[in-house]
């Protein structure tokens, strides 16, 4: 793609240009700042509590998800905060790269970075998003996961 023209899809294959790149990671550091300045350093209700306690247990949730598990604990390893704090910072990456990918996914499928750049904003500030990435779920996780692999179909 020259300098002056834009696509709406770019062919598959076609190598990721430098700006967009830097606008996916920088929009994703930006909701990774905004995420962990607001996650909760107590112990929280239901499957949050039962998420913190396993970062610590190395046990097996109910529902199973050993990868968002290893990532609890290798982050409960960390010397900083609270334990709490920090299973619930495991969603706070999540979610930051579920953010990441959709600026990606956008600036893909719109052909403008000013456009991606809004709709990603409003994405990462989006109350479910918010809400999910600063507790101990497995939610934020799975949208990461979800948007990994969308992203690698459109590519």
């Amino acid at each position: 793609m020259g300098s002056g023209t834009q696509t709406v899809f770019v062919r598959p294959g076609a190598p990721v240009e430098r700006p967009a790149l830097l606008l996916s990671l920088g929009l994703a550091a930006a909701a990774l700042v905004l995420y962990a300045a607001t996650c909760s350093p107590f112990v929280l209700d239901w499957d949050v509590a039962e998420f913190q306690a396993l970062a610590a247990g190395h046990g097996i949730a109910h529902a199973g998800y050993p990868s968002y598990l290893l990532l609890l604990e290798a982050l409960h390893r960390l010397p900083f905060m609270t334990a709490p704090w920090r299973a619930n910072f495991a969603s706070a990456i999540a979610a930051s790269v579920a953010v990441g990918f959709f600026a990606a996914i956008a600036i893909r499928c719109t052909g403008s970075r000013i456009a991606a750049a809004a709709a990603t904003c409003a994405f990462a500030a989006s109350y479910s998003l918010w809400h999910h990435g600063t507790r101990a779920d497995v939610y934020a996780f799975t949208l990461a996961l979800s948007g990994a692999a969308f992203h690698s179909f459109l590519r």
